[in-house]
């Protein structure tokens, strides 16, 4: 199962990570921030990191 996260670091900034060997959902998000350092929340889809984009400068 491929999965579509958005990260929010705990800089503030929102990124784009893709999860490609997981069983579900949830197991993808447990993965990114447990594997990920600096993340603070991650949320399925890219929804919010290509808004993050809109706004940044």
């Amino acid at each position: 199962m491929v999965v579509k996260v958005s990260l929010k670091m705990k800089d503030g900034s929102v990124q784009k990570a893709r999860v490609t060997d997981c069983d579900s959902v949830e197991e993808a998000l447990a993965f990114m921030k447990e594997m990920r350092p600096g993340v603070a929340e991650a949320y399925e889809g890219w929804e919010l990191a290509e808004e993050y984009e809109q706004k940044a400068p």
